[in-house]
């Protein structure tokens, strides 16, 4: 089943074409005054480059840059003039059931998601996706607590492996030299 394609910007674009406008509005200004297009496009784009439009992306406006913008925008002076003919690639989804495995050997055998990922592969003799197309499709937040409290769980039991160990090497201990000392026992290396 295909997914239908969604009309919606994405925020930093959105922002691209808002500061592209403002910036070839400038331009205008600046060339109604008398200042040559060359000049004008220089100025404005040593002024608009760098600008941040939002998730980590930055404006890259150089007069060049510039040029192509201020040509499209005289044909349609707008914001949609800089709109991107940009298509997010095909996502890859995991199915339902992969997740659960992938799910139940992290919390049920406590492996890790790189782990479940090999079992994965050698089971299914090569799976159709990447480990980082699986770490995507999982919950972080449930992975994350789920970790935490595996080496929670960890700690816990090889502590209490710890205690009982020293606790019975003490009871052996106390048992020992209290039977030896009674002559409940035979000597070591004696026979009868």
């Amino acid at each position: 089943m295909k997914k239908a394609k969604t009309n919606r910007v994405a925020v930093w674009q959105a922002n691209r074409a808002k500061a592209l406008n403002r910036a070839c509005i400038e331009v205008a200004q600046l060339l109604s005054t008398g200042v040559p297009l060359a000049v004008a496009i220089q100025k404005t784009a040593a002024r608009y480059r760098g600008r941040a439009l939002g998730n980590g992306k930055r404006l890259k406006c150089s007069s060049s840059t510039l040029f192509r913008a201020w040509y499209s925008w005289k044909k349609r002076p707008s914001p949609q003039a800089f709109s991107l003919k940009y298509v997010p690639a095909h996502t890859v989804s995991i199915p339902g059931y992969v997740r659960f495995l992938v799910l139940y050997f992290c919390a049920g055998q406590g492996l890790s998601v790189s782990q479940a990922y090999r079992l994965l592969d050698c089971i299914d003799d090569g799976v159709p996706f990447s480990e980082r197309t699986l770490f995507r499709n999982l919950p972080a937040a449930r992975l994350r607590r789920l970790a935490k409290s595996h080496r929670a769980l960890y700690a816990a039991r090889d502590q209490a492996e710890r205690q009982t160990r020293e606790l019975l090497s003490g009871i052996v201990r106390v048992a020992g030299t209290k039977a030896r000392s009674r002559r409940l026992l035979p000597p070591l290396g004696g026979s009868n």
